[in-house]
Order: structure tokens, then sequence, then C-alpha cells
């Protein structure tokens, strides 16, 4: 699965803006406690270190007892939580730990907080939902991230949260995230010599957010 071709038609792009944090982890949370390890498979990448461990502690506390599969059980053995935070700076035993756990098949561990470190190397198929809690600076970043859902050919999501851009961000993340009209899978692969054609044809509801919108009025 290494390599795969990035521009793939079962990934739906969306973007979000004006969500507040507390708003992203109420819904995430909402989520584990009605459907439990029936909730899609979700990465949920932040810029920051201190931003994976606030919408860690935000969860957590959302959560309360049900952050365990079945609920209540010891929230600091790995193979019960439902939700766990990846950085770099955790201890790499951790860090393998977590990524073993979360890509079985039939793991508990559905959601997983991140920073870009997540993404290298880790080949996880069935991850069905990504979220960028805010843009990365470039594109190119943002294509690579989301390329990790949907691995296995299955509808999967890339949802980017747009807001609080830093001062780095490019013109090209700025135009994505901000663009209300154009497929936004046009743009996100224009820049790319793969991103002229698919394999596959793209039903408007399943391209993006935007085309979805057209298509329904």
């Amino acid at each position: 699965m290494i390599g795969l071709h990035p521009n793939r038609a079962n990934i739906k792009y969306v973007v979000k803006t004006g969500t507040k944090v507390e708003d992203l982890c109420s819904k995430i949370a909402g989520e584990l406690i009605e459907q439990r390890i029936s909730v899609k498979k979700t990465v949920i990448f932040c810029r920051t270190v201190n931003k994976c461990a606030q919408i860690f502690s935000l969860l957590m506390k959302a959560l309360g007892p049900n952050i365990t599969e079945p609920p209540r059980l010891p929230v600091d053995v790995l193979k019960f939580r439902l939700v766990d935070n990846f950085t770099a700076g955790s201890l790499k035993e951790v860090r393998e730990a977590i990524v073993h756990e979360f890509c079985q098949q039939e793991t508990k561990l559905h959601v997983i907080i991140a920073t870009s470190a997540f993404g290298l190397g880790i080949d996880c198929p069935d991850i069905a939902r990504v979220i960028n809690w805010e843009p990365p600076n470039l594109l190119e970043d943002l294509v690579q991230e989301s390329g990790r859902a949907g691995r296995n050919g299955d509808p999967a999501e890339a949802i980017l949260y747009y807001r609080n851009p830093g001062k780095n961000i490019t013109k090209e993340m700025q135009q994505y995230g901000l663009n209300t009209r154009t497929c936004r899978r046009s743009l996100l692969f224009k820049n790319f010599l793969f991103g002229e054609t698919l394999s596959t044809p793209i039903k408007a509801d399943q391209c993006c957010d935007l085309c979805a919108l057209v298509n329904s009025q």
C-alpha cells in the first residue's frame, strides 16, 4: 500500500470554518459514546504538541468512563482505550504500541490525535476519516496527511477545519481553505502531475462538499 496514488476517488474532501475546538471534541465524543467501536477509524492531525494535548484532554473529559470499551475499565491500559494521543515527544515504545494497536482490524482504539509524526512510514489501510485541525503550511502536507484515509479503497473523508492559519502558510493553502466556488479536489491536486486523471470516475456528491452542494441544487 506504500506509494498509493494520492488522488483517489474514494476520498471526499471537506472544509469547515468557524468551528470551536470544544465543538469538535463534543462531536467526536458523542460519536464514540453512541457508536463505540463502530465509529469511523479517525486520525485528527494537529500542528503542535500542545494542541494535541488540548484536544486529547477535552475528549477525555467529554468521554469520562466511556473512554474505554467497555466503559469504566482502567484508562491506562492501551488495549481498552477508544482514544489516544500520538506525538514525536512520546517515548518510541509508546508510539510503536499505539500504531500497532490502531492498525489492528479488531482494535478498540478508533481515534488518534497526532502531529505529522504519525504519517511517517505508517501504513494503516482502514482509516476512514482524516481531520486536519487548522491547516498545515503547505498544500503538499495536506495532500500527504489526507492521503492516510481510505487506503483500503473504502469510502473515506478528509476534513480540514480552516482556522488560525499561521504566518508561514502558503498562498495555495490559503486559496484551498478560503475557496467556496471551485472543486476542492481540483485545487488540491492541480500542481501535481498525477492530479489530472483518475482511474475511477467520481460522482459529485462523493468528490467534495462544494461539488455535492452544487449537485443538490
